[in-house]
């Protein structure tokens, strides 16, 4: 007796299968090759949740905060992902794996007297940082966003502010322009 074989999906072939002997239609309507029941969610559509999860729990974040601004230098300050609800329940279940322990940072900065474009200026684990070599007198902003793995969250609402005028340079010394047994001409410079 020949053998007849069906064509599957998959471009294959496969022996007819019988509801008595494993086959039959799956729940979801196809022709299951194997018996077994094949699920509708795929490893990827899991992932691509978990993912999307990710990266809401990850845009939760509060601005950033500066103080001890100087002339040249201010201390930035920022909080991991908000992860509770105002109710004081886990806002991601799905997520309870993850710890403060997992995130990462990344700050931008923003000098908005001079080309006004975010720039990178630290990534790690900490949630602070002090901000060096800025200009005497100028405004800028600043932001971050938390990473976990290769997943980023947006970015922050960013924080303002405005670095102390410069400290005026010391007067230069007086120079000597002539000298007597008596007397010295010194030169003094006075700038306004």
């Amino acid at each position: 007796m020949p053998v007849l074989r069906k064509s599957v999906a998959n471009g294959g072939s496969a022996p007819p299968k019988s509801p008595a002997n494993g086959g039959g239609t799956e729940e979801d309507g196809s022709i299951g090759s194997t018996g077994s029941v094949t699920s509708t969610g795929t490893q990827e559509e899991e992932d691509e949740s978990r993912s999307h999860l990710l990266s809401e729990m990850l845009s939760a974040i509060s601005a950033p905060s500066v103080s001890e601004v100087t002339a040249r230098s201010a201390y930035v300050g920022w909080s991991h992902p908000d992860r509770i609800s105002e109710s004081g329940e886990n806002r991601f279940p799905d997520l309870s794996d993850v710890s403060d322990n997992d995130f990462r940072y990344e700050v931008f900065i923003c000098d908005k007297s001079k080309d006004g474009r975010f720039r990178s200026i630290f990534q790690g684990s900490a949630v602070s940082c002090r901000v060096k070599d800025l200009r005497p007198g100028s405004l800028y902003a600043i932001t971050y966003c938390a990473i976990l793995g290769d997943v980023k969250g947006n970015t922050s609402n960013p924080a303002s502010f405005t670095t102390l005028p410069a400290e005026p340079d010391p007067p230069a010394s007086p120079k000597p322009v002539s000298r007597s047994r008596s007397t010295i001409q010194v030169l003094k410079q006075c700038f306004e």
